[in-house]
């Protein structure tokens, strides 16, 4: 944690009164991960009034000047909050979320990564165990599993499809598509691996630690789409490790595995690749 950014941020909100509590949360609090200087200062901040948060942001936000910020409204169990997001000068990029401090409690409930830096009104809990407990992988039911490898193969017979056809852009957006059941799935086989007590990150950021080395260099070479003949390799790698991963889960789990759906799909999309791909 940054003493300086904490210290001045106490400073701050002893000058203004509708700041009523400030909580640390985010990566930064994370011991389970390398740092590199580059996470987020993830700041919860309860108002007296929300209402009247707009002269709150600039001094928040430490730095004198922001060189792009995006801001928001959003509606969270019932009640308002704003979410902020800039770059600053300074080169840090800080997260705010804004809410009354009524709701406070509510919002926090479910995150274990949380350090309190301001509680004028005393009703935060006391600072608990800093862990990533509550962000871990957890464990699907095998009707779950079998939609994930199911919907993965639909949508791959969809990406053949617009590459046989040579729709490359359009094969890219579906596969996007794809990519995220191939992510559930890498995400679930970490999970069970490590007896769903790991943070595999978002968006497999900790893929690289977690994930078995020629899995995550198979992974690494799904991206390349850049032309027809590369785009149609990077999709039978993506299939091959899918199938890789969903055959261990469900060997470890005990979980059905649709195998002919698998092989018969397969197939399909050799043939399509053997007869377009010229």
């Amino acid at each position: 944690m940054n003493s300086d950014l904490i210290k001045k941020i106490k400073e701050i909100s002893l000058l203004d009164e509708n700041i009523r509590s400030i909580i640390f949360t985010g990566s930064r609090l994370n011991n389970a991960v390398a740092k590199d200087g580059l996470e987020d200062f993830n700041l919860i901040v309860g108002l007296g009034e929300l209402k009247l948060y707009m002269g709150l942001v600039n001094k928040l936000l430490i730095a004198e000047e922001t060189i792009i910020k995006r801001e928001e409204r959003l509606s969270h169990h019932g009640y308002d909050l704003i979410h902020i997001r800039c770059l600053c000068e300074d080169e840090s990029i800080i997260d705010l979320v804004l809410l009354d401090n009524a709701n406070i409690l509510d919002y926090i409930k479910d995150n274990s990564l949380v350090k309190n830096i301001v509680d004028k009104d005393l009703i935060l809990p006391e600072d608990k165990v800093i862990s990533d407990i509550k962000f871990r992988e957890e464990k699907i039911s095998n009707k779950e599993f079998y939609d994930h490898v199911v919907n993965f193969y639909m949508k791959s017979v969809d990406v053949a499809i617009s590459l046989a056809r040579k729709e490359i852009i359009r094969a890219n957006y579906l596969y996007d598509i794809l990519k995220k059941d191939l992510l559930a799935i890498v995400n679930l086989y970490i999970g069970q691996k490590y007896d769903f007590n790991v943070n595999t990150g978002r968006l497999g950021k900790n893929f690289k630690v977690y994930l078995d080395k020629p899995y995550y260099e198979m992974y690494l070479e799904i991206f390349n789409t850049n032309d027809l003949d590369d785009f149609w390799k990077s999709l039978f790698v993506a299939s091959s490790l899918f199938r890789k991963l969903s055959l261990e889960i469900s060997r470890s789990l005990d979980y059905s595995y649709p195998k002919k759906e698998d092989v018969k799909t397969m197939e399909y999309l050799r043939r399509l690749n053997d007869k377009y791909n010229i």
